[in-house]
């Protein structure tokens, strides 16, 4: 009879061991993405800061800084995948979905007012619009990353 016993607690343990152990890389990966943000968030501010600022620079000039902006976006996605061995591809739950849409919209609405600018001859007009956009952008990154990591820690 023991040894039924033994056998019923040792998959349920394995079972609870296997949670135990789903928590805490949640609570790392968590840990992970808060840790990260202290840079990750202002670099990805000054990248979309700039996309938004490219039209003062002329139409032609506009795509080099876009792009190049596009591209520190990027580098900053592969620099914290090296460094921490996770790519947050999406988002973790429908808070962190509406604030990514958000900031989408927010960058987007700036770029084509700066665009409108420029084309309007209101070209002072666009360091509003640049510095709008590396404050919500970096203030809406830093809301984004924390509801993620909230969003970890209660996933499961």
């Amino acid at each position: 009879m023991e040894s039924d016993f033994e056998d019923r607690n040792g998959p349920a343990g394995s079972a609870r061991d296997a949670l135990d152990a789903i928590g805490a890389d949640r609570e790392r990966l968590a840990d992970g993405v808060a840790a990260q943000s202290r840079w990750t968030v202002p670099a990805q501010a000054l990248a979309v800061a700039a996309m938004v600022a490219s039209p003062a620079a002329g139409v032609g000039f506009a795509s080099v800084i876009t792009a190049a902006a596009v591209i520190g976006l990027f580098a900053v996605n592969a620099a914290v995948r090296k460094r921490t061995g996770v790519s947050v591809t999406r988002p973790a739950g429908p808070r962190g979905t509406a604030i990514a849409i958000g900031l989408g919209a927010v960058m987007i609405t700036l770029y084509t007012l700066s665009m409108v600018l420029f084309f309007s001859g209101n070209g002072g007009g666009i360091a509003l619009t640049t510095v709008s956009a590396f404050v919500l952008m970096l203030l809406g990154g830093l809301l984004y990353d924390r509801v993620y990591a909230q969003d970890v820690r209660r996933a499961g």
